[in-house]
């Protein structure tokens, strides 16, 4: 009985010792890392992995070009945007104003390019806070062919007026600039509601409508790519221009490199026939966005009460 005692006594002070020597050997090893840091490339490689793993986010941009020219237009700025960040940034459109809206209503995109009527109703209630806007204001214009017979807003009536889709904002200014001029939309003059702009530049050209409102930096670019003219007899009241918003899950730091990215940008990986979309700053030119505040659009709910006055 006293041998086996022996033993495992041994035994156990066998193991105690083994497992100093590894509690001691770990202790070297973890000195000798101190002493010897991980080389600088290394670490770029991990930081690089760390970037690369880093969720995308998604750029909404609101539906007021065909889906192809919106994609030539933001693309290049989602990838320069990203490129800032260090993570993917994805360009998304939608099929229609409504799904847009939707979207941007659930918080679905990261960052978005919306109208101001959508700031108010939809944007800011949706913790989404305003980045960067343009330099032109915005307005509708009431643009017909060069032939055409009607010269001022008395002409108008008994036409029908067309605009870009209800839900947009060409389509509310258009509402406002008519009731201005003494004429009632949808008594005196009928509007009717295109799918797109430029769908609205087509049905003027066949002789569908009599008028089409559009904004005067989209005009302008059809102009130029159909080799057209068209005649301004109509202006609507200017509001602030549509803008870039950032969701509030977008860190702070991130939102000031976005904001950073697109007012010093000089869109020069835009097709440059599409550069029209955007004018730049006169007093800097090649700057195309400037900082916003979102007191800039207060003015938006009045002109929403008004609207809702009309109905």
């Amino acid at each position: 009985m006293i041998v086996i005692k022996d033993i495992v006594s041994d035994n156990h002070f066998r193991k105690t010792m083994a497992l100093m020597y590894r509690i001691l050997l770990a202790g070297a090893l973890l000195c000798l890392l101190d002493a010897f840091p991980v080389p600088a490339a290394q670490g770029e490689k991990s930081l690089a992995n760390h970037n690369a793993q880093k969720t995308a986010y998604t750029m909404g941009i609101f539906p007021y070009l065909p889906a192809t020219v919106l994609e030539d237009v933001f693309s290049p700025l989602a990838a320069e945007i990203g490129q800032s960040l260090g993570r993917e940034v994805r360009f998304i459109s939608a099929s229609s104003m409504r799904d847009f809206t939707a979207h941007l209503k659930h918080k679905e995109y990261e960052i978005a390019y919306i109208q101001p009527f959508d700031y108010a109703l939809f944007a800011a209630p949706a913790d989404y806070l305003p980045l960067v806007t343009r330099f032109e204001e915005l307005f509708a214009v009431f643009v017909v062919t060069d032939g055409s017979p009607l010269h001022k807003p008395a002409d108008l009536m008994g036409k029908t007026v067309g605009s870009p889709p209800a839900e947009g904002a060409v389509y509310n200014l258009a509402k406002i600039a008519l009731q201005r001029a003494g004429l009632k939309p949808d008594r005196d003059v009928t509007i009717k509601a295109l799918s797109t702009q430029e769908s609205c530049f087509q049905q003027l050209q066949i002789g569908n409508i009599d008028v089409c409102a559009s904004g005067p930096a989209v005009v302008r670019t059809y102009q130029e790519q159909a080799n057209v003219k068209f005649r301004i007899i109509m202006e609507s009241p200017k509001v602030p221009p549509n803008l870039f918003v950032a969701n509030t899950r977008v860190l702070k730091n991130e939102r000031a490199i976005i904001a950073k990215t697109l007012t010093s940008t000089n869109i020069s990986r835009n097709n440059p026939g599409l550069k029209k979309l955007f004018v730049d700053d006169k007093s800097n030119p090649g700057q195309y966005f400037r900082t916003v505040k979102a007191s800039e659009y207060d003015i938006m709910r009045r002109h929403l009460k008004v609207l809702k006055e009309m109905r």
